[in-house]
């Protein structure tokens, strides 16, 4: 953007519009221009701007006073309806002249953001067939061997959770899997042997991230199950062996996979896709996805307890794994007590607060971009009692099983 507006002291223009890349209508959050004494009243954008082509996009100048001590908004464009603009072609310079009498009025029609994702789920309702949904996690639902010829021999795993979401999603919409082969975790696939599992997954729509051997050791056995899996589960050690302590290596293996899953989702996206995160494998996959697709939806559901905050600031990297997570536009938890200790633990840690909004939403106000936690309640009239553990030493399944007992012996009803 070029722009040429004259200000006072302190005033610095900015560009705000209906794109995440322009703020959603968040003047502070705009794309913030600059000048200089050679160049002024000519203020221009420090880096390009990344927009969906041939998309229409509306926008505003806006004057944000700097002078203060914390910036605070000025004034809008003194005209009376919304600037547009529609991308053309790789790249392309804006140039326009900012209205001399700006005004205290905001844009005609604010769309974006939190506000309209609701408005959007009140009137879409649910997923049709003209979605497109890419379901990531850690693992593709796939059992793999290799036939007498040396290919593969692929089929869906029926054990697998997140292959059994399949369910809820409407047969004829778009669903694209993406994950690791289980076979890459302990064995290291030639150049052939990838291209070769590649088109054997390409009918079942799924899309393969190679993790080797070791990187996997690192990033899964080294840093998610034997630091992040405990203190998920409220789980902390009070007397560590120098092995058992925080690993660097562990940590930068664990964002090196998050690189790699980016990556492939990247290279499958198709605009509209609504992607599906899972898992804490993948906590900081949404924060590398937005830095190559600024406008996709991402979502990201936990399949664990999440902490108290007393527990999980014992992680060293606490913040950079909320601030993953609150990337993400809708995030999903098993109960509203994990819920809640989320939000705890995003006011105590990184001084974010939360709100109730329409349609059972907790938002979380991170720099105007808002992020939620979805909740829902069974009202049939009938109870539902169900667990999905796997038989590990702390899932507490005998203390369920004799809770559940407790239970029946002390309600007569049931």
């Amino acid at each position: 953007f070029r722009v040429v507006a004259h200000t006072h002291h302190g005033e610095v223009v900015h560009i705000v519009g209906d794109s995440p890349s322009l703020g959603c209508w968040e003047a502070l959050q705009g794309a913030q221009l600059e000048t200089d004494a050679e160049s002024y009243p000519v203020w221009r954008t420090r880096t390009p701007i990344s927009l969906p082509a041939g998309e229409a996009v509306e926008f505003k100048c806006v004057l944000v006073d700097w002078a203060r001590e914390s910036p605070a908004l000025k004034a809008w464009e003194g005209i009376r309806d919304n600037r547009h603009l529609v991308p053309r072609g790789e790249e392309m310079t804006v140039e326009l002249v900012m209205h001399e009498e700006p005004s205290l009025a905001p844009p005609s029609e604010m769309p974006g953001g939190f506000d309209s994702l609701l408005r959007a789920s009140e009137l879409e309702g649910e997923l049709d067939e003209s979605d497109a949904v890419m379901v990531v996690s850690y693992v593709l639902p796939v059992t793999l061997a290799r036939n007498a010829q040396g290919g593969w021999l692929v089929e869906w795993n029926q054990d697998s959770i997140v292959a059994k979401k399949h369910r809820a999603l409407n047969e004829g919409m778009r669903v694209l899997w993406v994950g690791c082969p289980h076979v890459t975790h302990t064995e290291e696939l030639s150049s052939a042997d990838k291209e070769s599992l590649t088109e054997a997954l390409r009918p079942f729509h799924c899309a393969p991230v190679f993790v080797g051997p070791a990187l996997h050791a690192q990033s899964y056995t080294g840093f998610c199950r034997k630091h992040l899996w405990p203190v998920l589960h409220n789980s902390v050690q009070a007397y560590t062996t120098p092995e058992d302590s925080f690993s660097t290596q562990g940590w930068r293996a664990y964002t090196l996979v998050q690189k790699l899953f980016s990556d492939v989702v990247t290279e499958v996206y198709e605009h509209g896709d609504l992607i599906w995160v899972h898992d804490y494998h993948l906590l900081l996959l949404p924060s590398f996805i937005l830095r190559k697709l600024r406008t996709a939806s991402v979502g990201l559901f936990l399949h664990t307890p999440f902490p108290s905050s007393e527990v999980f600031r014992t992680i060293p990297v606490r913040d950079e794994l909320l601030r993953g997570m609150l990337n993400a536009d809708l995030i999903g938890f098993h109960l509203f007590e994990y819920a809640r200790s989320f939000l705890t633990c995003c006011k105590r840690m990184l001084g974010l607060e939360h709100e109730f909004v329409p349609g059972g939403f907790l938002a979380v106000r991170d720099q105007k971009r808002e992020h939620a936690e979805l909740h829902a309640a069974l009202d049939s009239g009938k109870a539902l009692i169900g667990g999905i553990d796997e038989c590990e030493r702390l899932r507490g399944i005998t203390l369920k099983l004799l809770a559940f007992e407790q239970l029946l012996e002390s309600s007569e009803e049931w």
